[in-house]
């Protein structure tokens, strides 16, 4: 014998207190997950406290990728600064500590340039 599902119901009140956010500036992203959360309420039984904890979550990992983009090194050669190295490959840092005729790796964005110190 098969236990039948029942949909749990969400009102009015609780999708719309949901949503409420893109009156805040949650924008199109706060009205779509409201739709998510009233999908997955209506045909997968997952209760919509359940739904905002897994889209904070997303939320959070979103923010944590967009720093860690924000400080990559890819992201500052983007800006158009260069990566220095000497032959050894260290990162040069210090105009001090390079001399005449050492050989230097540049790293841009696009392509590498190798070049003699003068």
């Amino acid at each position: 014998m098969q236990e039948s599902h029942q949909p749990r119901k969400v009102t009015a009140i609780s999708a719309i207190g949901y949503g409420m956010g893109d009156l805040y500036g949650g924008g199109q992203g706060a009205l779509v997950a409201t739709y998510l959360a009233l999908f997955w309420n209506r045909f997968c039984g997952m209760d919509i406290g359940l739904t905002r904890i897994v889209d904070d979550a997303s939320l959070t990992v979103e923010k944590l990728h967009a720093s860690l983009t924000a400080l990559s090194p890819q992201s500052t050669l983007d800006r158009g600064y260069a990566v220095v190295q000497n032959a050894d490959g260290h990162v040069i840092d210090d105009a001090g500590k390079v001399s005449a005729g050492d050989h230097l790796t540049l790293t841009l964005r696009k392509g590498v340039i190798t070049a003699t110190a003068q």
